[in-house]
């Protein structure tokens, strides 16, 4: 006997699976004897029939197939399986099928006939018995008729179809699958010789495959062998079968005895007590809200009025494939509308679909079920002959009143809006008061919704219902195409992706996230590679198309692109389209665009212009006073159609800058003269760029923008012109908190929420999740309006801003110190902000040293993030505007710096030796802070491959930076200074400088490095990452999959990684190649460069290669000459064939290295890269 078959039968998880052949011996036909005698009955009537029996018995065909044959048969087929199946038992030994039972008291078969439910007396279910099936596990004994009962033959699985549906989208498979997960199935009846039991068992095999219990099946033949992960049971002949189930049922009484004893036991101990008050109560509450649909439903119509009871309310959109997924609720509410007697659902593309209430408990499943109620919109009547659920349907208006019935009263009496079906099968349950909890996909969700899409500036949409299926149909099924979505300027593109992008977002589509990109200030390739590297989380990464292919990066995303026409008009629009056909095989990708991007696999849909009628809904949606009929024509016809041609963005602006009953008439006046005036005023000027020829030209949107702007008050122009200058936009809290300082307390132009409030309420910025940004087209009309001004309302301008992006870079330079992760984070939401900052703080002359500061501030930020090269562009335009002493030499060091970090070594290296060699540093006043800049910076480069010379400089010239010092003993291994220095200090260094040394003297624990990987980190501080990981690869073999996912940004980060990889590498010209690629990467990073040689020569003198003399030297000479003191002992360690630990007192320094003298003066700096 097999031992799981007894544990099974031990722990009661023992399910038995009978087939025909148990039948059988009681004269009940085969499968084949079945479909034989169906042939033989057709083929008196048509000789074509006689072919098949043919085909059958040959076996050409299998029965499954024959049977698809003769579907539109079906008629006849079921006549004879009636007449054949449901026969007379009398008479019949049924004593192998009473046995079964003792065996177990779970049995599902796939036989149609009574014999089971006959000789057992469990309690039958058949599969389309959702109700039952549901509760199974609770059921003391059961009978799962999978294929069906003969009572209802029509009903029985008998034809491929019937088959497919069964095992593919039912709600009682789902609840096998979990009833099996943990059950042994032994199967009795099947042979496997017949093809079509074969065929049957690839189906039943969808149920358990994938879980870990094995499973067996009785056979008499002997070179039977697992089939299906199905393992057979080998009987000499079929008269062992009653003997082998003897067995077992003397097992499962022994261990009922066992059992039985120790229940008695706990049932003396502690008896349970009935409770009153029901502590704990699940409900699944389920809103149909297609997108095609009016007058839409809301889950706060239900949870508000469950909101004093101690419930939990988990909340779905209602589909099939929602409700299919329902497990382990008490109750179900659904909130829909009917048509046509029917319940609306959503289907696979959000759109309006009818089901029936037998279509709903076919689809249903839930263990714990104690009833469904469901609420709908109007009066309704359909038939429920054959529900078999506790169901209410209701269209009752007071559901506070409902809910009291139901969980305080107890009572389903008293509705009189509504009807009832199997009223005895409810359970309601007392439900303690307290608070509800309420979660919803987007609090449970960890998927990501672009900052940029908000779902409370989209609370007024409305129309574009054939718009908003095309794109959602479309968007769903797009397959490695780019959906492009075409339209004018101000016609509603934009707001449309948004919805859509919320309402599926909603429903759980796209687990990594719907990322949005705004396109318009993109100006340079490099910027949108930043932008789309951000959605994969791998910015900054120097070969991103790499990246992704290397590690598979397959997102189940969609990233918008919207105004995308501006990336059409670049140099290298060349490069951003083959990006963008790149990156369709790995995301979903749609464009919103005023011209079609010309890919060969662009899917397309072009938005419609707005109808009148959607037009004057909108109006009235911000426009609330009543019109008579008369201003209703005029403001149709006059108005919206002709003045502000149905742009829906011109009419919410109109709309939402009027005065209360404000009359059309009056309205059509000021549009026909005094706004007509206004736009005289050289509007087209607004559009006049290249990538403007496909905007819409009609005077609505610049005349609805210029009526509302027409009517701001001074500090409401101010924000509204100042916003220009944001890309980004402005987070609320900075921008309230700058003005709120005491420079700014009196200031008659400070901005507050009032200036706020009022921009938004007129429709002329966003706020999206706290930042405030101007509309595209709305900031080219503000763009305008700054430069009509003087250039002293300019200057003005741009002190503002400048003194605004100061304040926040040196709140982020402080938060980033405190928190490294939200001080980048919050840097990097603000990166167009800081670009667009260096073009105008040349405009006015005064508090230069104030801008120098700032650009170092923000050049340490963006070498943070790995985003230099725009910072760069931007820097060698306007170092010349600058007289300050030394500060060309400074914007010279800064720019050498940013080429070096970049991983342009050679030019980095070679502009900074032009601009200030490591002797002219000497004569640089250190007290002077531009001066000290000019120093960290440099000797940041110098330290890499001049380590002597910056050693002696910081020691004659007493240069006191933390950094410098720290990196300075850690090359010469001197780490016991370090400790004192930071004990003595109280100081804190890099984490990767840290482990470093913990690990190069044996106190680095595992633990301690996996916590400082998941916690000291900002994720897009890559070369941070890249370090870290280095340390733990030394530690132990990463995998490969592992070292991949990290991210390249330069040289000396490509240059670790290979080095990674070498470690772990079994094929020996790989290896090389990596170790050799790692070592050219590194030459500039004199440190890692030779550890790198260290690492070669080891591998090479393990596997006896050549060259490792070679190899051993040069690593050797590196680490005398720069003294490496920790790799000098590493190289001798390898040469004496010994693993010694490092003791720092064997390599000390000559006097003239040796720092000591400045190691107590507390006087360093806190700059660290």
């Amino acid at each position: 006997m097999k031992q799981q078959i007894i544990e099974a039968i031990k722990e009661n998880k023992l399910l038995l699976f009978i087939g025909a052949g148990f039948s059988q011996p009681l004269n009940f036909p085969s499968w084949n004897g079945l479909i034989s005698l169906v042939l033989k009955g057709l083929a008196s009537e048509d000789d074509k029939y006689k072919r098949l029996e043919d085909v059958l018995d040959t076996g050409l065909f299998t029965s499954l197939e024959v049977l698809d044959k003769i579907k539109d048969k079906k008629k006849q087929v079921y006549e004879v399986l009636y007449r054949e199946i449901d026969k007379s038992l009398d008479g019949l030994n049924l004593e192998l099928h009473q046995k079964v039972g003792k065996v177990s008291s779970k049995i599902i078969t796939t036989n149609y006939d009574r014999l089971l439910e006959t000789a057992t007396n469990f309690r039958k279910v058949v599969f389309d018995n959702t109700f039952h099936i549901a509760n199974l596990q609770d059921k003391e004994n059961f009978l799962l008729k999978l294929h069906g009962c003969i009572e209802n033959p029509e009903k029985c699985i008998l034809f491929q179809d019937d088959y497919d549906q069964l095992y593919k989208e039912t709600a009682a498979i789902e609840k096998l699958k979990n009833l099996v997960a943990d059950h042994t199935i032994l199967f009795i009846g099947f042979s496997l010789s017949d093809e079509y039991v074969k065929k049957q068992f690839e189906y039943i095999h969808a149920i358990y495959k994938g879980f870990s219990r094995q499973h067996y099946y009785l056979t008499v033949e002997s070179n039977a062998s697992e089939m299906h992960g199905v393992h057979p049971i080998l009987l000499n002949n079929w008269s062992e079968l009653g003997p082998f189930l003897d067995s077992l049922i003397e097992i499962k009484g022994a261990s009922s005895q066992i059992s039985g004893a120790s229940e008695t036991i706990v049932g003396n101990i502690a008896p349970a007590l009935p409770s009153l008050i029901v502590k704990e109560v699940s409900i699944a509450l389920l809103m149909a809200a297609p997108i095609d649909q009016e007058n839409k439903p809301y889950f706060e119509k239900v949870t508000k009025h469950l909101a004093k009871f101690k419930v939990t309310i988990e909340c779905f959109y209602f589909s099939l494939e929602v409700l299919r997924n329902l497990e382990g609720f008490n109750y179900i509410i659904i909130l829909s509308q009917t048509v046509k007697d029917k319940i609306v659902i959503e289907d696979q593309y959000l759109k309006s679909k009818l089901i029936t209430l037998e279509e709903i408990e076919e689809n249903l499943i839930s263990d714990l079920l104690k009833g469904i109620f469901i609420f709908t919109d109007k009066k309704t009547q359909m038939t429920t002959p054959s529900i078999s659920i506790p169901l209410a349907v209701l269209w009752e208006t007071d559901l506070s009143s409902v809910f009291f019935k139901l969980f305080q009263r107890k009572t389903l009496n008293n509705f009189i809006n509504g009807f009832i079906v199997n009223l005895e099968k409810f359970d309601l349950n007392l439900v303690e008061k307290g608070n509800s909890k309420v979660v919803t996909r987007i609090d449970e969700s960890k998927q990501i919704l672009s900052e940029n899409i908000d779902a409370k500036n989209l609370v007024n949409f409305v129309g574009r219902k054939t718009d908003m299926e095309d794109i959602t149909r479309k968007v769903i099924d797009t397959n490695k195409q780019v959906l492009t979505i075409k339209g004018s300027g101000g016609i509603g593109k934009t707001t449309t992706v948004k919805k859509i992008a919320i309402e599926l977002f909603e429903r759980g589509f796209y687990l990594d996230g719907i990322y949005f990109i705004d396109c318009e200030f993109i100006t340079h390739y490099k910027s949108f590679e930043y932008k789309v590297a951000q959605c994969f989380g791998i910015e900054s990464t120097i070969n991103l198309k790499e990246h992704i292919l290397q590690n598979n990066i397959e997102l189940d995303a969609v990233i918008i692109m919207d105004n995308f026409e501006t990336l059409l008009y670049i140099k290298e629009r060349d490069e951003v389209k083959a990006l963008v056909a790149f990156l369709c095989d790995y995301v979903n990708i749609v464009i919103t665009s005023r011209e079609w991007v010309q890919l060969e696999f662009e899917e397309r849909h072009e938005m419609r212009a707005f109808t009148n009628e959607e037009a004057f809904e909108l109006f009235g949606k911000y426009y609330k006073s009543s019109l008579n009929t008369e201003e209703i024509k005029i403001l149709k016809e006059d108005i919206l159609g002709k003045l502000l041609n149905n742009n829906p963005l011109a009419i919410k602006i109109t709309a939402r800058n009027l005065p209360k009953s404000k009359n059309m008439a009056v309205l059509k006046k000021d549009l026909e003269e005094d706004f007509f005036n206004i736009t005289k005023d050289d509007y087209e000027d607004i559009f006049d760029d290249e990538t403007d020829s496909n905007i819409e030209r009609s005077k609505s949107l610049y005349q609805s923008i210029a009526y509302s702007y027409k009517s701001l008050k001074v500090n409401e122009k101010l924000l509204f012109e100042l916003l220009y200058l944001f890309p980004d936009g402005i987070h609320m809290n900075n921008i309230k908190n700058f003005f709120s300082q005491s420079d700014y307390k009196r200031d008659s132009k400070k901005v507050t929420d009032r200036e706020i409030t009022s921009l938004e309420n007129k429709s002329l910025i966003e706020i999206n999740r706290g930042f405030i940004k101007l509309q595209s087209i709305i900031g080219r009309f503000a763009e305008h309006q700054f430069v009509k001004r003087s250039e002293e309302e300019k200057v003005d301008f741009y002190k503002r801003a400048f003194y605004y992006m100061n304040f926040l870079g040196k709140m982020l330079y402080k938060m980033y110190h405190a928190d490294r992760t939200l001080g980048l984070k919050i840097f990097d939401q603000n990166v167009e902000n800081f670009i667009k900052s260096y073009s105008y703080i040349t405009a006015f002359d005064d508090d230069q040293d104030e801008k120098i500061q700032f650009i170092v501030i923000t050049y340490q930020m963006f070498d943070l993030i790995h985003q230099t090269q725009q910072f760069s562009d931007k820097i060698e335009k306007i170092k010349h505007h600058f007289d300050v002493a030394k500060s060309n030499v400074l914007f010279e060091v800064i720019v050498a710096n940013a080429k070096y970090n970049e991983g342009d070594f050679e030019e980095g290296y070679n502009r900074l030796k032009k601009s200030v060699s490591i002797e002219e540093m000497y004569k640089l006043d250190h007290t002077v802070e531009l001066e000290k800049d000019i120093v960290n910076l440099a000797l940041e480069i110098y330290m890499y491959s001049n380590v002597n010379e910056v050693r002696k400089f910081v020691k004659e010239s007493n240069f006191h930076n933390q950094w410098n010092i720290i990196r300075l003993l850690f090359y010469s291994g001197e780490y016991g200074k370090i400790e004192e220095l930071l004990i003595s200090n109280r100081k804190k260094i890099s984490p990767f400088t840290l482990m470093e040394m913990k690990l190069n003297t044996n106190k680095l624990e595992y633990d301690e490095l996996e916590t400082v990987i998941s916690n000291s980190f900002y994720r897009k501080e890559y070369t941070q990452l890249m370090q870290i990981h280095y340390i733990k690869a030394k530690m132990i073999k990463l995998d490969k999959k592992t070292i991949n996912r990290l991210v390249v940004t330069d040289r000396y980060t490509s240059g670790l990684k290979s080095l990674m990889l070498a470690f772990i590498e079994t094929d020996e010209k790989k290896t090389i190649n990596f170790y050799e690629n790692a070592i050219h990467d590194l030459q500039s990073i004199r440190y890692y460069y030779t550890e790198a040689i260290y690492y070669y020569s080891k591998f090479l003198l393990n596997n006896g290669l050549d060259e490792e003399k070679n190899w051993f030297n040069k690593g050797l000479l590196l680490a005398e000459q720069n003294h490496y003191s920790f790799l000098h002992h590493k190289f001798n360690c390898l040469l004496e064939g010994l693993e010694l630990p490092y003791i720092e007192s064997q390599y000390i320094l000559s006097e003239m290295f040796q720092l000591d003298s400045i190691i107590g003066l507390n006087k360093y700096t806190d700059i660290e890269p």
